[in-house]
């Protein structure tokens, strides 16, 4: 694929890192409900260096490091995605990742707390008292428990493996987790 050119709006960013989350893979599957046009990059976010923008873009940004999103588009998709050397994308879709933060944790920093703190959210306005985490080791799910731990919602976590309960007991302070993986659970 050539190098993209950043439109007026938007920011080429040289990627580092990038996640890959189960959308992606639902995507590139063709499972998603999104037309796009061939060819076509995957990839819903990322991190990196911003090495040019568009005339409408402030010049300051050239060589910080960010999070990105893909570009939000509607009806057909067009503007390729993180998995890629360089992508781009609009200044909305960015976040300046500061120099103590890895830009491979950066490339984290859209879907999984965004998800979290939607599903939160939710739990709140439900007024709910208590929820089930499944798959309650996973990066999102340990996003979630700090999530409800913060706003008095008792979690009950399942896992597989007995390292994953003992993780959540020492390290995040759960107090009901149960593993799935064992015998008679």
């Amino acid at each position: 694929m050539p190098k993209p050119v950043p439109n007026d709006e938007q920011l080429l960013i040289k990627v580092d890192s990038v996640m890959l989350n189960p959308s992606d893979i639902l995507f590139m599957k063709g499972l998603y409900a999104l037309k796009h046009e061939f060819p076509y990059t995957p990839g819903w976010e990322g991190s990196g260096v911003v090495e040019a923008v568009g005339s409408k873009v402030s010049k300051d940004m050239v060589g910080k490091r960010v999070a990105f999103n893909k570009e939000f588009e509607q009806a057909v998709l067009k503007v390729g995605g993180a998995f890629a050397d360089y992508a781009v994308t609009k200044i909305q879709g960015c976040i300046p990742i500061p120099d103590n933060i890895e830009l491979e944790q950066g490339s984290a920093f859209f879907i999984n707390p965004l998800t979290a703190l939607g599903m939160v959210d939710r739990l709140i306005e439900l007024k709910a008292k208590a929820v089930i985490v499944t798959a309650a080791a996973s990066q999102i799910a340990r996003m979630i428990l700090k999530l409800c731990d913060k706003n008095g919602i008792q979690a009950i976590c399942l896992v597989r493996k007995q390292e994953q309960a003992e993780y959540l007991r020492e390290k995040l302070g759960q107090k009901y987790v149960v593993v799935t993986g064992e015998k008679g659970y």
